[in-house]
């Protein structure tokens, strides 16, 4: 009876310390995924800064960019699918069509570091889209743009984003916009698929 007691003892102790083991490698690799994930997190902001940056530089306008917290909507299929292919992006169509279906992005002051760029809300930019009569050139406070999320090649060496100008009840223009990475900037390759109201 006692030799079997010190046997017990001895394999909760094994189970015990097994255990400890597994919980601190399991610690360890979620930390690990964690730090790993946050980093790649911390460059895609970086690459969206950067691309958003350039896009901005490229408005010509003499006074307050206003740009849309809400995000632009999905770049269409056959659209998505030229470019895709095209510039050799090595991602997946379906898993990246669904992402820009889902995408919640917000627009911040944090992603744009030209300080003539005014970040609209939901509620400033229906009561312009609600005011603003047909285009007439004395309503350029009542223009902004809608930016998508960017979509980057595999790489990170090509990236897409989708752009729409809006100027009034029956005026406003998009299309989507292909860049490549050069050096610490991006240059745009391509300006596709045009959207005209």
């Amino acid at each position: 009876m006692q030799l079997r007691s010190k046997l017990d003892c001895k394999s909760r102790k094994n189970y015990s310390m097994k255990t400890r083991i597994q919980l601190a490698i399991a610690s360890l690799i979620y930390l690990t995924i964690g730090c790993k994930s946050d980093s790649n997190y911390e460059a895609k902001n970086m690459l969206t800064k950067s691309l958003v940056s350039t896009y901005i530089k490229s408005i010509d306008s003499q006074g307050m960019i206003q740009i849309s917290q809400s995000s632009y909507g999905p770049v269409n299929r056959d659209c998505l699918t030229e470019i895709l292919n095209k510039y050799k992006f090595e991602i997946p169509f379906e898993e990246t069509f669904q992402a820009q279906e889902t995408d919640t992005i917000a627009w911040s002051k944090e992603f744009f570091s030209n300080d003539s760029v005014k970040i609209l809300s939901s509620r400033e930019r229906s009561s312009i889209s609600r005011d603003i009569a047909p285009f007439d050139g004395e309503t350029l406070d009542k223009t902004f743009y809608v930016i998508s999320k960017p979509i980057f090649s595999k790489d990170q060496n090509f990236a897409i984003l989708k752009k729409y100008f809006f100027c009034g009840g029956r005026c406003g223009q998009g299309s989507v916009l292909v860049y490549k990475k050069k050096g610490n900037g991006w240059v745009l390759q391509e300006d596709i698929c045009p959207i005209v109201s």
